[in-house]
């Protein structure tokens, strides 16, 4: 193991000063995304250079997910990969996969520090109580109530913000509420500095997020809503916010108060990502889910009626048990007449500690997995026929990109990706910059708008 003097550490040219570099990798949601940055953040402040994932480093941090099977897989084959290529270096696993999984990263991965839910707040704190003791932390901490910070604009063009943690649905499928557990929301006091920190950065968007933020409550006796919490995020705009996104969002939770608070808010993209699963009340009822098909129905006609250029995304899994071929039949055709234009599809992942895992041959037959990805390849079609009308939609419309990376591709405020010519004069000067487009020609295989540029000159 690497000594807890200088050897193997960068030298700051110049400056006789050591530096401890950091690197990272992120798999799952953009919540894990926020929290991973959080971290980075709270290292730098402590004296640490984060580095590209891959590069010479004297800490590995990994954010895991769980969420399937496969998100399962890839975290061991990534925690595995980070000890191949940095044996020496420090490894540290966080995230979903982490909380779930622990015992078997205990016994049969080799890492330094796995970093409870509850311990979160303290990363940056207990990575760097271990790297300057090279001893054992302990894998238990205190806990609390207290979500912390988490958003950086140094990593991302847009910043994550983090308002909520956890979930108290326990949907039949799902393992996120036994590796987040209960529901904790953020003061909107912390979410403003947090905000205005961001803006401060020169960040111009902000994404609101977390697990279940249309639960989120604050204040006494929780009378604050994420209506409430939207409303001051807002009165930045004076402050330089310029776009203001939410993350994905229940659909039993998208309140008239929400929607009456964002409308005529040019700060606000229209974008609203609402886990539908399954548009089988049936199967619906098995997930315990907390609507049925008719109410999502409701709320998306409600959504357009106030955004009528809104892009609305919905999760889908197919093959859950008990979902018979009469039951995805009508799932795909209620589908087909939904006005929704962006899908995450899922074959159903078993997941050990849920409900829907103890269904399987005691309640239901589990759905052959060639059936499930049959049905995934019919909903994938269909998911095609859906964006491609709604491009149809807005081609021609001249609207507002901010410009990310190189400044050549960024999104539209309903989330459709957008792309500038190499030649059309937009390069690292326009990164993080708002810039009028015009929508030209939909590239479905790789899911892109091409557009013009209107007037190189005009900056929002």
């Amino acid at each position: 193991m690497l000594s807890p003097s200088v050897e193997g550490q960068e030298r700051e040219k110049g400056s006789g000063v050591y530096m401890r570099r950091v690197s990272y990798f992120t798999l799952g949601c953009r919540l894990n995304a926020s929290e991973s940055e959080g971290v980075m953040r709270d290292l730098v402040a402590l004296g640490y250079r984060v580095v590209p994932f891959g590069k010479a480093c004297e800490i590995v941090f990994l954010q895991t997910c769980t969420v399937t099977a496969q998100a399962d897989a890839s975290c061991r084959n990534v925690i595995r990969r980070a000890k191949r290529d940095h044996p020496e270096a420090l490894l540290v696993v966080s995230g979903c996969f982490a909380e779930v999984q622990r015992d078997e990263i205990r016994a049969s991965l080799e890492i330094d520090l796995l970093i409870r839910a509850e311990e979160k707040e303290k990363s940056a704190r207990l990575i760097d109580k271990l790297y300057r003791e090279r001893g054992t932390v302990s894998f238990e901490g205190e806990k609390t109530q207290s979500i912390g910070e988490a958003a950086t604009s140094k990593f991302r063009t847009r910043a994550f913000v983090k308002i909520h943690d956890g979930c108290n649905y326990f949907c039949a499928y799902c393992i996120v509420p036994h590796a987040r557990g209960r529901v904790r929301s953020t003061e909107i006091a912390e979410v403003i500095v947090s905000v205005r920190r961001e803006l401060a950065a020169g960040v111009k968007e902000v994404v609101l997020t977390g697990v279940n933020i249309g639960e989120y409550r604050s204040g006494d006796g929780g009378r604050l809503r994420l209506s409430d919490v939207v409303r001051e995020v807002l009165t930045l705009k004076h402050e330089g916010l310029r776009r203001l996104r939410l993350s994905s969002i229940e659909p039993n939770t998208v309140s008239d108060a929400l929607l009456e608070v964002l409308k005529g808010e040019e700060t606000f993209l229209p974008h609203f990502h609402l886990p539908l699963q399954s548009a089988s009340d049936h199967v619906l009822s098995l997930m315990g889910r907390r609507y049925r098909f008719q109410d999502y129905e409701r709320v998306v006609a409600k959504i357009l009626n106030f955004f009528p250029d809104a892009g609305i995304g919905c999760d889908l899994i197919a093959g859950f048990p008990g979902e018979e071929e009469e039951h995805f039949e009508e799932a795909i055709k209620r589908v087909s007449e939904l006005p929704i234009h962006f899908f995450h599809l899922f074959p159903f992942s078993p997941r050990p500690g849920t409900k829907a895992f103890e269904m399987i041959d005691q309640r239901y037959k589990h759905v052959h997995k060639r059936i499930a990805d049959e049905r995934v390849k019919r909903l994938s079609v269909l998911a095609e026929e859906k964006l491609l009308k709604f491009a149809e939609k807005m081609q021609g419309r001249v609207v507002p990109v901010l410009f990310e990376g190189k400044g050549n591709r960024g999104y539209t405020p309903n989330y459709l990706e957008v792309e500038c010519d190499a030649d059309a004069d937009i390069d690292v000067v326009n990164a993080n910059e708002i810039l009028d487009v015009r929508l030209r020609e939909f590239d479905l295989e790789r899911r892109v708008f091409r557009a013009d540029r209107i007037d190189p000159g005009i900056c929002h």
